[in-house]
């Protein structure tokens, strides 16, 4: 076998030149009849097949050749010098039968391509003796003669019997590079020849022996596997493949093809490969010939770019081994060249050296693989003798999450278990396990073989059996060892590469945590080989031992998926001491405060708002990790190994800014659901709360349960005795700033009910939709500037009024959108991650309430502004399988934003502009499930019929929703139109062309501003109050309580009369700003700013940037940014702040800098110089 093949690395990336050797041409073989009949000459250009190159020159086909004799554009070969060498040219050699004193007649055609002249002549010559048998006049080519057709005839003498002979085409101008030519045709006795490169003709080598081919091993952390999605590629339809899946992001990964004999020297190697990508990410790579002896690169193609829209890529090129190649090993190296991320995979479909085929198969995995794993992992947390206490609570916690998991008498459904275990059963049967004694590396040892399995199919027969081993006959030794065989089975099938990596282990979860549950069941040997899999799963035990950058980030997934496993596993081997598992649940502890760290820029975790992200944005759909996260904090608390008090209040943070983002039922906004808008809920539940509220109450050293959680919990779910605690929290007013997802919520409580309103956008650097290949494809319009009022209870009619099945997925309130047809909306590429051009995009909260609340301390303020800047980008950013042309406009851009003040919000928009001029741009206000007693009000009249009624622009307008939302609409704001109708969509998930005739019907009502088509630097003003009635719409109306003050491309302004509020949505500098009654003169920057004058020498005031200053998908530190504001008067900061800097005063003006990090708010409180 190989001896080198257990030993694959990333091969090093280096160039090297390609020399091919020419077989000699023997010209005793012409046989010429006399007066030029030629017709015994038959050149075999199965041999003969092309030119060479003579000096630095590049053969090129090309079709830019006219008609010449043989056909318009019907191909010729381009000879492009490289270097300024005189004398280059190309040749052809050939053979055919010849005799003494007959006659080579030889005919062609050559041209100039470039403007440049270029000279050459045409040579037959005998290349044995060195000698030019014929040759034309020296040729020149110009712009003005560009073609020339030339004839050349030569007697064959006794001479030339056995010598080579060569047609040459040699340049007799200076050599400059600028000058190049083309043979368009040539023949030789009437025969053409081929107008391509010399291709040496097949060599038998070893590597063309079945015996010798062991087949395709990976390249790094790549799972190989057959597949049968191929198109023909000279080999045949659906004739099978090979699938390479990366599993972790490492540049230089891929596939070697392997083989078991050595190589020779002066053996020409043709390689020919084709190779294809279904994924919907693109992929890069090339393919290399490896010396594996010497790891030396010896040839290979240029790198490139496949997608699933292009067909298979075919892979070709040559290499001749060389001296130092004799007896060395060859791989065939298939080498990623982007950026190793997982999203990329790429097929190979066949492979051929010297145009024969190799048998494609997987190389058998390395013999007797160290697939075990004790525990003497090297840890980094020193030994320290466990305490008697300690002990007892090693036990607790693994019993805890093992209730938790398992359940327990009182949770579990026994006639659904027996069921289960029935099935599992079933299912270990066909596995046809058989353990015996076998031969490994020359050694007898005991294994265990069976039918292939997944993790998924082990992990359900195990949680069968491990619940039946708990709860129902803890003795049952034959479940026990059926138990420890599917864990042994598995976990070999993943020594032997039958099971590869699952990344982000949705699969391997269920395995792993059924497994690490049935400690008293298996042998440490079974427990060892369970290791090799989690430390593969876990990159080694990333961030639980060893090194930690601070701020980097977990992977959310794996959290999830296996961060109870992996706090559990040093605590289960008979073998281990107590002080061995102490220390391990130190680790655990530690583990679970890095990943309640901070962590920078777009990388998964918690951030400073009480966001968290997954897919380098916030991204509350994937926060079930914080699931995992609760219980192992429950399953810790009140030990030795309780997280610290700095971690639990991170997590605080976002439990509860996820309930700020959600009604008091959990749901929560459309504009926040990723690709997933049929789940319009938090992702961690009531059961999770409490937990968290019981552990927090214990981290914080209380008597009772974390008041502000428990709090919460007694309102929306009811008092709970566990809590020691039950006071009911108040509706959380005011406003939340969540710049961290482009996002701010307005929350109100009233006599009326309560209600929130979630305003959303997006920037370039997060996105605003997740449209991915089978879901949310219609859904782009989801974060377009989006106002969303929530109201209690669920999405039926008369709650919110949402239905996934049927939702206008061109109207979301708020959003301004160009309102396409569903062939247009659907995402023209199969994933698109919804970037736009421009990063000014967020909130600011004002008059801080989070400080005395002891949560969400910077960002709960009790008024706000969300404010967006907005440039579509062509395809949104997309990427994948082409399903249609682009229909993202790039001439399409907003401004807009919202000024919350407690009950109302008011909304500006400006610079709404694009060319589209035949489908309408809109500003939605609302759209709600109806029924047939539905109506609206618009200006104290009754709207309920089915249809749209219109609504001129001249004039203010009021109207109430059928949901008792008020809208007030300024004069020049865009046509008002309100719809009553019975609507059918596409779902989410369907891809068009679809026939949407059986989706189901729901009857709607929508209102929006209309724009027209083609809009240009239109806008609106209106006001939204949630919960009204006619009256107060009719009183706003006759008396608006504010004033806007400008509604420009660069900025919007507005005056809170009663209030004495002002808002500044700043989207570039401003200077000499000259506002009767306001102080702000000046901003260096696009910034958000709210002030408010307290008393005639007292202002408030909040500033921040939304920018939060990454880019998409970084992972970089970011420096803090600042503002400078300029101020009419002389004003002094009433007392120090650590991110406020007064930089200089004067009776004129003030001018302090403010220091923004994280897009999190400065406020400060100012006093006038008398």
């Amino acid at each position: 076998m190989n001896k080198f093949r257990n030993n694959i690395s990333v091969p090093k990336i280096f160039s090297s030149n390609i020399t091919r050797l020419s077989k000699p041409i023997v010209a005793s073989a012409l046989l010429l009849s006399s007066n030029s009949v030629f017709a015994q000459c038959s050149i075999d250009t199965d041999i003969a097949n092309g030119f060479t190159e003579i000096g630095d020159v590049q053969l090129t086909p090309v079709t830019s050749d006219a008609d010449n004799n043989d056909g318009e554009n019907d191909g010729a070969l381009l000879f492009d010098g490289e270097s300024a060498v005189v004398g280059q040219g190309g040749a052809y050699a050939f053979e055919c039968d010849a005799i003494e004193g007959e006659t080579l007649d030889i005919s062609s055609h050559v041209y100039n391509p470039n403007a440049s002249y270029v000279a050459l002549k045409v040579v037959l010559y005998n290349k044995t003796d060195d000698v030019e048998l014929a040759s034309t006049a020296n040729l020149a080519l110009t712009s003005s003669t560009p073609v020339k057709e030339f004839t050349l005839s030569y007697n064959i003498q006794d001479t030339d019997l056995a010598d080579e002979l060569e047609l040459r085409y040699i340049r007799v101008d200076d050599g400059n590079t600028a000058r190049n030519f083309a043979v368009d045709n040539a023949t030789i006795n009437g025969q053409a020849l081929l107008m391509q490169a010399y291709v040496p003709p097949p060599m038998h080598v070893c590597f063309m022996e079945s015996q010798n081919q062991i087949g395709f091993a990976p390249i790094g952390d790549v799972s190989t596997s057959a597949v049968t999605d191929d198109a023909d590629n000279t080999d045949g339809l659906g004739d099978g493949a090979f699938l390479f899946n990366g599993q972790s992001q490492v540049e230089g990964q891929g596939a070697a093809y392997l083989f078991d004999c050595p190589m020779s020297a002066e053996q020409n190697i043709a390689v020919s490969s084709y190779v294809y990508n279904t994924r919907s990410s693109y992929v890069a790579l090339k393919v290399a010939l490896h010396n594996v002896t010497d790891d030396v690169e010896l040839a290979s193609t240029a790198s490139s770019i496949i997608t699933s829209a292009d067909p298979a890529v075919n892979f070709s090129f040559n290499y001749t081994t060389q001296a130092t190649d004799e007896g060395d090993e060859l791989e065939v190296r298939y080498i990623r060249t982007d950026n190793g991320h997982t999203a990329r995979d790429f097929s190979v479909d066949n492979i051929s050296i010297n145009s024969s085929p190799l048998k494609l198969v997987k190389a058998p995995p390395p013999p007797n693989p160290a697939c075990t794993m004790a525990i003497d992992y090297d840890t980094d947390i020193p030994l320290t003798t466990a305490t008697s206490g300690q002990i007892a609570q090693i036990d607790n916690i693994y019993q805890t999450l093992s209730d938790t998991y398992l359940g327990t008498e009182e949770t579990i459904d026994f006639a659904e278990l027996q069921l289960d275990l029935d099935e599992a059963l079933t299912a270990y049967d066909n596995l046809n396990i058989v353990i015996a004694d076998m031969e490994i590396d020359d050694e007898i040892v005991t294994e265990i073989q069976g039918e292939n399995i997944t993790y998924g199919e082990a992990g359900k027969m195990l949680r069968a059996f491990s619940r039946h081993l708990k709860l129902v006959a803890p003795t049952d030794t034959d479940i026990a060892e059926k138990a420890s065989n599917i864990v042994w089975l598995t976990s070999r099938k993943v020594c032997t590469l039958d099971i590869t990596r699952d990344y982000n282990s949705y699969s391997y979860r269920e395995f792993a945590r059924n497994t690490i549950h049935l400690k008293d069941y298996l042998s440490d040997n079974i427990k060892d080989r369970f290791g090799f899999t989690l430390s593969v799963q876990s990159e080694d035990f990333s961030n639980f031992w060893g090194e930690y950058a601070a701020r980097n980030g977990y992977n959310t997934d794996w959290m999830f998926n296996m961060g109870d496993t992996l706090a559990l596993f040093g605590l289960w081997k008979d073998v281990t001491t107590d002080d061995e598992r102490v220390q391990w649940l130190k680790g655990a502890k530690r583990f679970v405060e890095r990943f309640l760290d901070y962590s920078e820029a777009t990388n998964d975790g918690i951030k400073p708002d009480g966001s968290a992200f997954h897919h380098w944005t916030a991204y509350d759909g994937y926060m079930y990790s914080l699931r995992t996260v609760i219980n192992l904090i429950h399953a810790l608390e009140d030990t030795d190994f309780q997280i610290n008090a700095d971690a639990y209040l991170r997590l605080r943070d976002t439990v509860y800014a996820q309930r700020m983002k959600s009604n008091d039922s959990g749901i929560v906004a459309l504009s926040t659901t990723g690709r997933n808008p049929h789940i319009k809920r938090i992702s961690t539940l009531p059961t999770h709360l409490k937990k968290l509220a019981i552990s927090g109450g214990k981290i914080l050293g209380l008597d009772s349960a974390d008041p502000i959680l428990a709090g919460y919990y007694n309102r929306t779910i009811g008092v709970d005795a566990d809590f020691n605690y039950d006071k009911v929290a108040k509706f959380e007013n005011g406003f939340f700033q969540f710049n961290h997802g482009n996002a701010g919520v307005l929350r109100h409580r009233s006599k009326k009910g309560d209600w929130l309103a979630v305003m959303n956008g997006f920037t370039d650097n997060m996105w605003g939709a997740e449209l991915y290949p089978s879901e949310n494809r219609y859904g782009r319009y989801q974060s377009y500037g989006a106002l969303e009022i929530i109201y209690s209870g669920d999405d039926s009619v008369g709650n919110n009024g949402f239905d996934v099945d049927t939702w206008n997925w061109n109207y979301n309130p708020g959003a301004t959108t160009i309102v396409l047809p569903w062939d247009k909306l659907h995402g023209e590429r199969s994933r698109i991650d919804g970037h736009q051009d421009k990063r000014f995009a967020g909130s600011l909260a004002f008059k801080n309430r989070g400080n005395r609340q002891g949560v969400l301390e910077e960002t709960h303020g009790k008024y706000g502004i969300f404010a967006m800047d907005f440039q579509e980008r062509e395809l949104g950013g997309g990427f994948g399988i082409v399903h249609g042309p682009n229909t993202h406009n790039t001439t399409f851009t907003f401004k807009k934003s919202n000024f919350a003040f407690s009950d109302m919000i008011v909304s500006l928009g400006s610079d709404i502009t694009n060319d589209d001029v035949v489908n309408p741009t809109v500003t939605t206000l609302y759209q709600r499930l109806a029924t047939d007693n539905s109506s609206v009000i618009v200006d104290k009249h009754t709207y309920g019929d089915l249809g749209a009624t219109s609504f001129a622009e001249s004039e203010n307008h009021w109207l109430i929703d059928d949901y008792q939302t008020g809208f007030y609409l300024a004069a020049g704001s865009g046509e008002l139109k309100v719809w009553k109708g019975n609507q059918q969509t596409p779902n989410e998930d369907q891809i068009w062309p679809v026939d949407i005739s059986q989706n189901p019907i729901d009857q709607y009502t929508i209102g929006y501003l209309d724009h027209g088509t083609a809009p240009e630097n239109n806008g609106y003003e209106y006001v939204t109050v949630p919960n009204a009635n006619a009256f107060q719409m009719d009183t706003l109306a006759k008396d608006k309580p504010y004033v806007v003050h400008e509604k420009t491309s660069q900025r919007h302004v507005i005056e809170h009369l009663a209030r004495k509020i002002w808002g500044y949505a700043f989207f570039e500098a401003a200077e000499d700003m000259a506002h009767s009654n306001s102080i702000l003169k000046a901003t260096d920057t696009a910034s958000l700013v709210m002030l408010k004058h307290a008393k005639r020498n007292k202002v408030e005031l909040s500033v921040t940037d939304p920018d939060l200053g990454f880019i998409s998908r970084g992972s970089d530190p970011v420096a803090p940014r600042t503002v400078s504001l300029t101020l009419h008067g002389n004003w002094l900061l009433k007392e120090e702040y650590p991110r406020a800097t007064l930089v200089s005063s004067n009776t004129a003006e003030t001018v302090i800098e403010f220091s923004i990090v994280d897009g999190l708010p400065v406020e400060v409180k100012l006093i006038a110089v008398e």
